[in-house]
């Protein structure tokens, strides 16, 4: 199968239709990185191998970024002796057609599902539920080497390439007898086995075993029916025995019910002396449990009284106690209370009141301090500001370039001066020698060595003698004019920087420079001390916004010193006025720590003092609380103990006193007893007159109904039995037997004949699968051989060959200077790829003896240096006179001299320009 023209359309970055036609034998696809040459392939692999009606993940990136359009693709493809027309659009009202091509033109014959079955059946692939894997695409697998594919599959390759290279063998080896002899083997064994070696259901042995298994089921059936109804005939005379036996003993159980029932008769009469020895014996509990409730009622009681005076007595001690308490805490509060209020208060004020004098004393000091440095500030300020603007001044009568200037002066310098030294390297040089007299004209840009007086050609230049001669000379790299250009332009630049500051050269630029940023440090450090004398920002000759705002906050500061010495003054004269006798500030200091301390002490005298007091307070409080208390506790253990003695005496009232009830309460216990006594004589009469008599009745009853329903299961059984016997003899057991007998042993002979012939079938197969099997592993020889020769030619001899499994999956290779053989996975990654790609091309010729196959090598060549690609080509030139081969590439010129047809993928380019650039290259193939 080769393909001869695609057609894309709203397929990733083709949103508008693109046309490739491509050449049977070597085709380049050529385009820088995300071009789109993988686009190409990947339509190519969708449009034959993934289903119409998919929506997997790989189909929703292929629609356009951003949009909503259905991918469309077409494809003209040539298989056997027919051409194909393919037509696919995925996503958006999907649709599938295939044309076949008639008279010289297409017919359509398939569409949706049945197009995409019958697409797969012509290129051995198989049916994908969502995108289509590698191993689905049948001869593809191993002949298209696709970017996103594994280099070789993960277990072996599709039983499309298996079956091709069987048929070559087949071709190759078989004579038209041999063919027909294997036809006919292939045919016997296809009518009884599937291709897996399964039995086929509705072939004759299949059918014979299937009716020899239902004969011989059916006759063991009836078999055993006939075996059942001897064994029924047998079972009746035992049914006709145990029924007998069963009536006789119904019989005794129903003269045993009678006998019961008359011992019962007297069970009304024992059972009212039981239900009265009861009644009697409940009364006399309920009057002993009076009795012994009143007593238990009695008991506590007096346990409460007692506990009530008890509480009585503690608490009137309790009472005593805290009354004493009381007053003392009482006395202790008062003691306190006057200590703090007329000792210790007094005290701490007259110190308070001496700290805030001194303090006061100290505060004036601070506050001159204050005033002076400011007025010393402001005029320290006013020197710098009048320094900064004369520097100022200077600097703008200097005029010197800024920083940036400077910098980007120096650079075109630097840049000129290396653009120059680059011209005169490589500039054609001319010295022209004339008479002196001679008259001759020079192009004015051309330069001229003040050495040797040889003129530098850094363009198209001329020389010119009037009348006599005129001569044109060309730079000798295209380059050296753009160089040129930039150093004159540079130079022009530098030239207007020096007028705009006049001066002379970039030496003299550079003095002036360097007396700027003197005067720059010098105002810095101004600034400097500007900002140390509380300046803002920038001192100039004019005060701006901010150093305004901050003069005003400084006069509103020297305002509010004043102020606050008027008030200090006005507040405490004595320890302002100026002239006092020993004054020191360090002394007023110790004075005032002196003082502080004293404070501190005497207000923790005052708090220890007040504390004292509440504690004396609160626990007088305390004890007076508990005092109430436990004058209520005792009320109440008083009330409580006589409300007790009334309700003991209500309680006894009926008995006298204590020991009447004791005598009451003996009294019941012993009637109790005596009526406990007479119950279990009635209970024993009861039991053994009417509980004993009632339980065996009800076991005879029990019996009875047991026997009854036997009696009835034998009578089920024996009709049931009769009934059988009857069914067998209408049947007719025993000539069904026979005939069913007969029948199985037919089928048994044919049988024998035809499992003799499948297992000959089966037996022949075999044969002939396994001599066809060992003629396909003798094709991995020559695919061996024609990559040994290619991966030798390719390395320079570095590698003598590939070894191969019966799979034709590759092992290992074997280099030329080693003994041993070498894993795949020891070869570099170029060297590894080279070994893949050979491999697929040596399956590939060897598949297009008969029929030019397709082999596409999605940039795969790229991890191969010059000399190994070079030989690579020779070997795409030899498989490309049998296959046709799409290879894409970033760069064309390794292949350049392979005659191939190149189809260049534009990137970025309009329609337009995609249709100039075909027009423009006669073995373009993109349209």
């Amino acid at each position: 199968m080769i393909v001869e023209e695609l057609r894309l359309r709203h397929w990733r970055g083709y949103r508008d239709q693109r046309t490739f036609r491509f050449a049977p034998g070597l085709n380049l696809v050529v385009g820088p990185n995300e071009a789109g040459k993988s686009t190409i392939f990947e339509a190519l692999s969708r449009a034959l191998f993934d289903r119409h009606t998919s929506r997997a993940a790989e189909l929703e990136r292929v629609r356009p970024l951003g949009s909503s359009l259905g991918p469309e693709v077409q494809l003209v493809l040539r298989a056997g002796d027919c051409r194909y027309r393919v037509v696919k659009r995925f996503l958006e009202s999907p649709s599938s057609q295939l044309f076949v091509e008639r008279a010289g033109s297409f017919e359509l014959d398939h569409e949706g599902d049945r197009a995409d079955a019958e697409l797969r059946r012509l290129l051995g692939g198989e049916a994908a539920r969502g995108a289509a894997r590698p191993d689905q695409r049948g001869l593809a697998q191993a002949l298209w080497y696709l970017q996103r594919d594994d280099s070789l599959p993960a277990r072996a390759w599709s039983q499309a390439l298996h079956e091709g290279l069987a048929g070559l063998m087949k071709l190759s080896l078989q004579t038209p007898e041999q063919e027909s002899v294997l036809q006919a083997i292939a045919e016997e064994h296809a009518e009884t086995f599937t291709r897996t070696g399964r039995l086929r259901k509705g072939s004759e042995l299949g059918v014979l075993r299937a009716d020899r298994e239902r004969l011989a089921l059916e006759l063991s059936a009836r078999q055993e029916e006939l075996e059942r109804t001897r064994a029924h005939r047998e079972e009746l005379g035992g049914l006709a025995a145990r029924a007998e036996d069963t009536a006789l003993g119904r019989g005794e159980a129903l003269e045993r019910l009678e006998r019961l029932d008359r011992q019962l008769e007297r069970a009304p009469e024992v059972e009212a002396r039981h239900r009265g020895a009861l009644e009697v014996l409940g009364e006399a509990e309920r009057r002993a449990s009076g009795v012994r409730t009143l007593r238990e009622r009695l008991r506590r009681l007096e346990h409460r009284i007692a506990e009530a005076e008890v509480a009585r007595v503690s608490a009137v001690e309790e009472e005593q106690r805290l009354r004493t308490a009381a007053r003392d805490l009482r006395r202790a509060a008062e003691t306190h209370a006057r200590r703090w209020e007329e000792e210790l208060a007094p005290k701490v004020q007259a110190a308070r009141s001496q700290i805030e004098d001194l303090r006061a004393r100290l505060r004036v000091e601070q506050l001159e301090r204050e005033e002076s440095s400011l007025l010393a500030k402001r005029e320290r300020r006013s020197q710098l500001q009048a320094e900064a603007a004369a520097v100022e001044e200077q600097m703008r009568e200097l005029a010197a370039p800024d920083a940036d200037e400077s910098e980007r002066l120096d650079a075109l310098a630097e840049r000129a001066r290396a653009l120059t030294q680059r011209v005169r390297a490589a500039a054609v040089r001319v010295k022209v020698e004339l008479e002196p007299a001679t008259d001759i004209e020079i192009s004015p840009e051309l330069q001229r060595d003040p050495e040797s007086g040889e003129y530098l050609v850094a363009g198209p230049s001329r020389f010119r003698v009037p009348g006599v001669v005129e001569i044109a000379v060309r730079a000798a790299d295209e380059s050296l004019e753009a160089w040129h250009r930039e150093a004159s332009a540079a130079e022009a630049e530098i030239r207007l920087a020096l007028e705009r500051h006049d001066v002379e050269d970039l030496a003299a630029l550079a003095e002036r420079r360097r007396e700027a940023r003197l005067l720059e440090a010098r105002l810095a450090a101004i600034r400097s001390r500007w900002l140390e004398a509380g300046g803002s920002v920038v001192a100039g000759s004019s005060p701006s916004a901010d150093q305004l705002d901050a003069d005003e906050r400084e006069a509103r500061l020297l305002a509010d010193l004043h102020a606050e010495l008027r008030e200090l003054r006005a507040r405490a004269p004595q320890a302002v006025l100026p002239g006092i006798e020993g004054w020191a500030e360090h002394r007023t200091q110790e004075q005032i720590r002196a003082l502080e301390e004293r404070t501190r002490a005497l207000e923790r005298s005052l708090r220890e003092a007040r504390e004292a007091e509440q504690a004396a307070d609160r626990s007088y409080r305390q004890r007076h609380d508990d005092l109430l208390r436990s004058g209520q506790r005792a009320a109440g253990a008083s009330a409580e103990a006589a409300t007790l003695g009334a309700a003991l005496a209500e309680e006894l009232e009926p008995y006298g006193d204590l020991p009447g009830l004791e005598a009451a309460h003996a009294e019941v216990e012993r009637e109790l007893g005596r009526l406990r006594g007479e119950l279990r004589v009635r209970a024993d009469e009861l039991e053994q007159e009417v509980a004993q008599v009632r339980r065996a009745r009800a076991s005879t009853e029990a019996e009875l109904r047991v026997l009854d329903g036997e009696l009835r299961t034998v009578e089920a059984a024996r009709a049931d039995r009769l009934a059988r016997i009857e069914e067998a003899a209408a049947l007719d057991l025993d000539g069904r037997v026979d005939d069913l007998a007969g029948r199985l042993g037919v089928v048994e002979r044919r049988l024998e004949v035809v499992e003799r012939r499948a297992s000959a079938a089966r037996l022949l197969q075999r044969l002939v699968d396994h001599h066809q099997d060992r003629r396909a592993r003798e094709l991995v020889k020559p695919v061996a051989e024609l990559v040994d020769r290619w991966l030798g030619h390719v390395t320079g001899r570095r590698y003598q060959g590939l070894s191969l499994d019966d799979k034709l999956v590759p092992l290992e290779v074997r280099p030329a200077r080693y003994q041993g053989p070498l894993p795949l996975e020891s070869l570099s990654y170029g060297t590894y790829e080279q070994v893949v790609v050979l491999l697929r091309l040596a399956l590939a010729a060897l598949l297009s003896r008969e029929e030019r196959h397709l082999v596409i090598l999605d940039d795969r060549l790229v991890n191969a240096d010059a000399s190994r690609l070079e030989r690579l080509c020779e070997v795409l030139a030899e498989v490309a006179s049998s296959c046709q081969v799409l290879i894409a590439t970033c760069d064309e010129a390794p292949f350049r001299n392979l005659g191939a047809r190149v189809i260049r993928v534009a990137g970025d380019e309009t329609a337009e320009d995609v249709g100039a650039l075909v027009a423009g290259h006669p073995d373009a193939g993109l349209v």
